[in-house]
């Protein structure tokens, strides 16, 4: 389907704007609003990344004692839905349903890396067998992504004795001893060096940043339609990394972050 009316409505985005005249919600409801039904239902898996992390934090706050994020938003499901997860399991996703009727007995016990990939790995195989093919190929790529951060961060740390089950594992094969495999990646993945960079100097700002712009470059340079669902798509990842932005930079969002940072520098020391 071609979405011209849409896409001529919605205004331009760059990595480096103003985000302060921008009303996300407005936009955001307005892509869903337009949306065929078919695509309608693709669009969510944009947003399970959120609803996926609410999760996540609600568990970790229950189950470990945990200081959760901000509400991330957009989200299918609000917060009351995710607080009372038991109760509304049947009314999320198949693999977040299923993810909880497996481990929710368990959490407890369970280390949080460990939910996390467990229910990752049901996100993504979700993803790989139901969503749009943009949208697939782009979170591959995010695994493509996590997988060097992975590995720089051993080399940073000289943790080298274990490896994500959601990683790629040739990827950081390649990266545990830099140099050979560092230049053979480099062929496909040219901005691996700036990441690397960005990485080593242990700065989560430069980080994300640095994350953000690879994840805003591939987007751009992705072969598709202008008019087409997998534009409007691709847009949307790029909307939600400059409302993630602006949500840093508010108050609450950033001392939590700073909290967070002096937590991992502290934990840096002990490794």
């Amino acid at each position: 389907m071609k979405y011209y009316y849409l896409i001529a409505t919605l205004p331009d985005l760059s990595l480096q704007m103003e985000t302060a005249t921008i009303n996300f919600d407005e936009i955001i409801e307005t892509i869903d609003r337009n949306l065929s039904n078919e695509d309608q239902q693709a669009f969510k898996y944009l947003v399970y990344r959120n609803d996926n992390r609410n999760l996540l934090n609600a568990i970790f706050k229950k189950h470990h004692g945990f200081t959760p994020l901000p509400f991330q938003r957009p989200a299918t499901f609000g917060p009351a839905m995710i607080q009372d997860y038991v109760q509304e399991r049947y009314n999320f996703p198949e693999y977040m349903s299923d993810f909880l009727i497996s481990f929710q007995e368990r959490f407890s016990e369970m280390p949080m890396d460990e939910i996390e990939i467990r229910l990752m790995e049901g996100f993504y195989q979700e993803v790989a067998e139901k969503a749009d093919a943009f949208i697939a190929d782009f979170y591959l790529f995010e695994k493509v992504l996590n997988s060097m951060v992975a590995a720089f961060n051993r080399s940073n740390y000289n943790f080298y004795e274990s490896r994500g089950v959601l990683e790629d594992q040739e990827i950081t094969d390649k990266l545990t001893n830099e140099g050979s495999g560092l230049s053979a990646l480099a062929n496909a993945y040219p901005f691996i060096t700036n990441l690397r960079d960005a990485i080593h100097s242990k700065d989560p700002l430069s980080i994300e940043q640095t994350l953000d712009k690879i994840r805003w470059e591939y987007i751009d340079s992705y072969r598709k339609d202008f008019f087409s669902s997998q534009h409007v798509f691709g847009y949307s990842f790029q909307l939600f990394m400059l409302q993630r932005q602006a949500a840093v930079g508010q108050a609450d969002a950033k001392e939590h972050f700073e909290r967070l940072s002096e937590q991992v520098g502290a934990f840096r020391e002990l490794i």
